[in-house]
């Protein structure tokens, strides 16, 4: 925050810029005759410490600091929502209280590696490791360019503990045909989350990527789901409705003829809909309640912790997506192809994730296999 006075004739304007240790320098400078000069040179000064022009004329900079910067100047103006709040938990919950103090010019190497080895104390998985990596990577990677604070970037050098390599990704969490049938049961057929619950099954769709889908994105004749809109809660009532969390996440989804019939279903009541309401919220979004509203990623999760209740069986939305691909895999689909379907951007995250079931598909090649060598026995006696 910025604040003027007038010393004889001249006005002079101050601001605060971050030191070592979480700590704050005051500048003050001259400004000029009048006020609006002052504040003119301000907003110059003000511009000159966002891009870090004023911070790198620093001796000192704290590696808090310099995240905070970062965050501010590049996470908030060029990443998605979700990716910020990441960021920000794992800038909160690991880097500041493990390097937030060290002095961002003179950190080394060992420091580093040692705050990665660390991490096995926090007992987390090898994944969530990576991403606290990654983001100390991309951050300190922004310090050498453009940002020059640092001549190259000290994290290149670390490597991933083995004790969190050795660490293996925790079992995709299903539900059984028989309960997913006794989830519809329960459910009225204009109950909001019915139709998501139905998607997610038959596709493998993220809850975002459900919640915002449009009837411009399905074509119905060659039912086939055009994956390019996702929708986010920001804080607890406001959603925004931007483009898949990855490249990956664009995507085409063939569908059968179940899906096709309810998608129908709700495109036939979405339209008596319109008759019956008088304030009727018009949208194009598939997921729509009575009145026309949106059916919302924070509406959904509310009614799935209901529904866990009532039937008496744990329960929530992203368990339709493991399921589904599990059903897949475990029917003989490749590997390959689910991973396309969920629209994951590397082969390692399905097959780490559906483990149990590649290792069963394993299992099954090897027989296939065998009956091909006993085969050809039979043929050469």
């Amino acid at each position: 925050m910025a604040h003027f006075r007038k010393r004889g004739k001249k006005w002079y304007y101050s601001f605060r810029i971050p030191m070592q240790n979480g700590k704050y320098k005051q500048i003050e400078r001259v400004g000029g005759f009048t006020k609006t000069e002052a504040e003119a040179k301000y907003r110059k000064a003000k511009a000159e410490f966002e891009t870090g022009s004023e911070l790198k004329s620093t001796k000192q900079i704290s590696v808090h600091d310099y995240m905070q910067f970062w965050f501010n100047d590049y996470v908030m103006k060029n990443l998605k929502y979700n990716t910020q709040v990441n960021y920000r938990n794992v800038i909160k919950k690991y880097i500041d209280p493990e390097l937030g103090m060290y002095d961002l010019k003179k950190i080394k190497p060992y420091q580093l590696q040692k705050f990665a080895d660390n991490l096995v104390k926090y007992n987390i998985a090898k994944h969530t490791a990576e991403i606290i990596l990654s983001v100390l990577k991309e951050a300190l990677n922004k310090a050498v360019l453009p940002y020059e604070f640092i001549p190259h970037n000290p994290c290149m050098y670390i490597t991933m503990p083995k004790s969190l390599s050795r660490q293996r990704t925790k079992e995709a969490e299903t539900i059984s045909v028989e309960q997913y049938e006794k989830i519809l049961d329960s459910l009225d057929v204009i109950n909001p989350v019915r139709l998501p619950i139905i998607i997610a099954f038959n596709t493998g769709m993220r809850r975002g990527e459900v919640c915002g889908l449009k009837w411009e994105d399905i074509d119905l004749k060659n039912n086939i789901i055009n994956i390019k809109h996702n929708m986010i809660s920001i804080g607890k009532r406001k959603v925004e409705v931007t483009t898949p969390k990855t490249q990956a996440s664009f995507r085409d989804i063939h569908f059968g003829n179940t899906l096709h019939a309810e998608l129908l279903k709700q495109k036939l009541m979405q339209n008596n809909n319109r008759q019956l309401y008088n304030e009727y919220k018009e949208t194009d979004f598939v997921c729509t309640k009575q009145n026309g509203a949106i059916v919302s990623p924070g509406s959904i999760k509310y009614h799935c912790e209901r529904i866990s209740r009532e039937l008496g069986f744990k329960f929530h939305f992203h368990m339709l997506r493991h399921t589904h691909a599990t059903l897949l895999l475990k029917n003989g689909a490749m590997p390959k192809e689910v991973q396309i379907r969920l629209g994951h951007s590397k082969i390692e995250t399905t097959m780490n994730t559906y483990v149990h079931i590649t290792e069963d598909t394993k299992k099954h090649t090897s027989d296939i296999f065998e009956k091909i060598n006993n085969e050809n026995k039979f043929k050469s006696m």
